[in-house]
C-alpha cells in the first residue's frame, strides 16, 4: 500500500501590535471649523434655543387666535343687548305716557298721520286708562325693529305689535296706539270729553274708556253712551252723541203743538179732521245752530178706527244766554221753514 504523506501544521505568525486609540482632545485648534465633542457637552447650540422661542410664540398665537372669536362674540352680544334695551326703553316710556294720561307727550313720541288731530291731556286723564302695561318682546333686524306690548283695559288684556326704526342712531316707534274715532253726531250736536269739544272732522284717541260730557243748556242737552278705544286700528271705534230737548222744554213744545192742532181744526182748510183726538207723541231736534234750534214735532189724530200723522216744523230763536226768545211754527202738514209765531210759546 502506498504510504500517506505526513501533514505538518503551519508555523504561527505573530500579529503586529494594535495601535492605541487616540484620546479625545480637550481643546479644538483655532483653525478647526467643526465643533468637538466637548463643545456639545459644555453648551447648547444657539439654534435650538431659537426653535423653542418659535414654538412658544406659536402656542401663544394659537391661544390668542382661539380667544379672539369668543371675545368678538362677547362684544357683539353686549352691543345687541344694549340695542335691544334701548328699543325696549322707548316702548316702555310710550306706554307709561298713555297710562299716566300724557297724551301730548305720547303724540310727540309717536307722531300721528298728517292732519290728524289728537285729544288733549284732559281728555285722556278723564278716561279709564290702560293698566299693567309691559313690553313682552323686542326683535331687531338692522335698522328695523318690532316690539310686542301688552296692557289691560277694564280688566281685559290686549296685545299689540309696534313697528320701529333707527333714525340717526336713535330708536323711534312708527306705529301709534291712537286710533281715529268715528262719531255719529245726531241733531248736529257738539260733543265734548273732559271739557274738550271734539272737532267735527274727527279726533284720534289713545286706548281708554271714554265718557261724553253731559252738556245741559237752557233748551238742549247733549248726551252719549260711553265707548272704548282698544288701540287696534283694524277695529273701528264708533261712538254716538245726540242732542235732546231739556225735559221741561220738550213738554212745553208738545203743549204748544197740540194747541196749534186745535186751532187748525177750527179752520175750514185744516188737514186735521174736526173732532179728531190729537196727540203729540214725538219732538225731534233736526239741527242745532249758534242762534237757533230747529225741531220737528209730530201730530197724531185718530177718528174711530183710522189714524193720521202730521208734521209741524218748529224753530226756537235763541238769545245771548242760549234761552229761547221766540218760537216759530209752520202750518200743520207742511215742511216749509217756520215763519209764523207759534200760538202758545212756552215760557222759560
Amino acid at each position: 500500500m502506498p504510504t500517506m504523506p505526513e501533514f505538518e501544521m503551519p508555523a504561527e505568525v505573530s500579529a503586529p501590535p494594535r495601535p492605541e486609540p487616540a484620546q479625545p482632545a480637550t481643546e479644538r485648534p483655532a483653525h478647526t471649523a467643526e465643533p468637538g465633542a466637548s463643545d456639545r457637552l459644555e453648551a447648547p447650540r444657539p439654534v435650538r434655543a431659537g426653535w423653542r422661542r418659535l414654538i412658544a410664540a406659536g402656542v401663544i398665537g394659537a391661544l390668542l387666535g382661539a380667544a379672539l372669536p369668543g371675545a368678538l362674540q362677547l362684544v357683539e352680544r353686549r352691543a345687541a343687548a344694549a340695542d335691544t334695551e334701548s328699543l325696549r326703553t322707548v316702548a316702555a316710556d310710550y306706554l307709561a305716557a298713555i297710562a299716566e294720561g300724557r297724551a301730548a307727550e305720547a303724540t310727540a313720541m309717536v307722531p300721528l298721520p298728517q292732519r290728524a288731530e289728537t285729544a288733549t291731556d284732559a281728555v285722556l286723564q278723564s278716561a279709564d286708562r290702560i293698566e299693567d302695561a309691559a313690553v313682552r318682546l323686542v326683535h331687531i333686524d338692522g335698522d328695523a325693529g318690532l316690539v310686542e306690548v301688552a296692557f289691560t283695559l277694564l280688566g281685559e288684556e290686549h296685545a299689540r305689535s309696534l313697528s320701529a326704526e333707527r333714525v340717526f342712531g336713535e330708536w323711534r316707534l312708527t306705529t301709534p296706539l291712537a286710533e281715529p274715532l268715528d262719531i255719529g253726531m245726531f241733531s248736529n250736536a257738539v260733543a265734548a270729553i273732559g271739557g274738550f269739544e271734539l272737532p267735527r272732522g274727527g279726533v284720534h284717541l289713545y286706548p281708554a274708556r271714554y265718557s261724553f260730557d253731559r252738556q245741559t243748556g237752557p233748551v238742549v242737552q247733549v248726551r252719549g253712551e260711553p265707548f272704548v278705544v282698544d288701540g287696534d286700528p283694524a277695529s273701528q271705534t264708533m261712538a254716538y252723541v245726540e242732542a235732546v230737548l231739556v225735559p221741561d222744554v220738550a213738554a212745553a213744545v208738545n203743549t204748544m203743538v197740540a194747541e196749534l192742532a186745535e186751532v187748525c181744526q177750527r179752520a175750514l182748510d185744516c188737514p186735521v179732521p174736526a173732532g179728531a183726538d190729537v196727540r203729540t207723541p214725538n219732538v225731534y231736534i233736526s239741527n242745532v245752530g249758534e242762534r237757533s234750534i230747529d225741531l220737528m214735532a209730530q201730530v197724531a189724530t185718530s177718528t174711530g178706527q183710522s189714524e193720521q200723522w202730521f208734521d209741524v216744523m218748529v224753530r226756537a230763536e235763541l238769545g245771548d244766554t242760549g234761552a229761547a226768545q221766540q218760537w216759530l211754527c209752520s202750518s200743520i202738514g207742511s215742511f216749509s221753514t217756520p215763519t209764523e209765531p207759534c200760538p202758545a210759546p212756552p215760557t222759560d
